[in-house]
């Protein structure tokens, strides 16, 4: 005799419920994919920065070294036209290109001084030092 309800009904009986995950150990997996995740993302960027990095070192260098030869050809220029003395500056003017001895001393010595700083200041600063970096 059936009672019309599903208490009465045998297939209910044979239905059974699957097992179900547990929320923490849910919840530890999703953290350690999302944490794998994390990682790679950021060793990923490092990457891409350290490229980034190397394209711009490569690129102030060589401003900078062009720099430098156009700074030390100038005051060669100097030094050559006050070694002779006698040059025409100025077309169909003749003149004398006279600097004294304490301005040729200034010149190449601020020149110096002025070049191996601008080198040093760029080096430290393009080349960093890897156990100082965090």
């Amino acid at each position: 005799m059936s009672t019309g309800g599903p208490q009465g009904d045998p297939r209910l009986n044979s239905i059974v419920a699957e097992a179900v995950p547990k929320e923490p150990a849910k919840a530890a997996e999703s953290f350690s994919e999302e944490s794998a995740f994390l990682d790679n993302e950021l060793k990923r960027i490092n990457v891409e920065s350290a490229r980034q990095d190397m394209a711009e070192r490569k690129n102030y260098a060589n401003k900078l070294f062009w720099l430098i030869v156009g700074w030390l050809v100038g005051v060669f220029l100097f030094l050559l036209m006050a070694g002779f003395k006698k040059v025409q500056l100025v077309p169909f003017v003749d003149g004398y290109f006279v600097l004294s001895d304490n301005v040729l001393l200034a010149l190449i010595g601020g020149t110096t001084t002025t070049v191996i700083g601008l080198f040093l200041v760029v080096v430290w600063n393009l080349f960093p030092n890897q156990n100082n970096k965090k």
